[in-house]
């Protein structure tokens, strides 16, 4: 059993918040920690935020802050809101899209759930961050962490060319891809190498990609 840092929940992930429309009123943060990225929806404007969180203790901090939480599996979750027919006008998934074994399926289990217009948000770990490379090449080292790119919970890793991939097999459209938690130190570097190689490895600054996504035709919405 994996036994997560009590500050690897607590982050508010402030940088994500400008990616989640305005516009949204019911939104549901997958993975939602304890809550803080859902107080500062709620705080930007009026909105109901729920959550699914796998950590028990998380959840109930959680609960506190957002409108409902359901803790425990998505997978069984989805089944749940597609039930009772929940339907959110966006769906966030901050770093946690990785943690499943079959994200496409997650993708498209969803689908049923979005409202005319729904979006989804999901911040992604970009597995060619620098420092991953560098410890790699130059170290011979891929080495599991308890947070990080290389968390012990990955279950994929994923590059910007890959994520767009991800969302393109499953039937999304991708409105805006970007990086996200530049490393401004590791610029020179970034430009060095890729001089040398001949390269463009100017995504290697970023710690994540933030996208936004549509399902292009959605067949569910009534």
């Amino acid at each position: 059993m994996n036994i997560k840092d009590k500050d690897y929940y607590a982050f508010s992930r402030p940088e994500m918040i400008k990616y989640v429309p305005t516009n949204a009123k019911k939104i549901l943060d997958v993975g939602c920690s304890e809550g803080n990225f859902g107080r500062i929806l709620k705080e930007r404007t009026k909105c109901e935020v729920l959550g699914v969180e796998l950590d028990y203790s998380s959840a109930n901090r959680a609960r506190e802050i957002l409108d409902r939480v359901f803790t425990g599996s998505f997978e069984y979750w989805v089944k749940y809101f597609d039930r009772v027919h929940f339907k959110f006008d966006c769906m966030v998934f901050n770093d946690s899209l990785e943690h499943f074994a079959y994200p496409e399926n997650i993708l498209n289990s969803i689908k049923p759930l979005l409202n005319k217009d729904g979006t989804i948000v999901a911040s992604i770990p970009n597995m060619r961050y620098l420092p991953v490379l560098d410890d790699l090449l130059f170290n011979k080292n891929w080495e599991y962490k308890d947070s990080g790119i290389l968390d012990n919970t990955h279950m994929r890793f994923y590059t910007i060319n890959s994520i767009k991939t991800l969302f393109n097999n499953a039937g999304y459209d991708i409105i805006s891809i970007e990086g996200i938690n530049k490393r401004d130190d590791l610029v020179g570097h970034a430009n060095f190498l890729s001089e040398l190689l001949q390269a463009d490895l100017s995504d290697t600054v970023y710690l994540q990609f933030a996208v936004v996504a549509k399902v292009v035709n959605n067949e569910y919405i009534s």
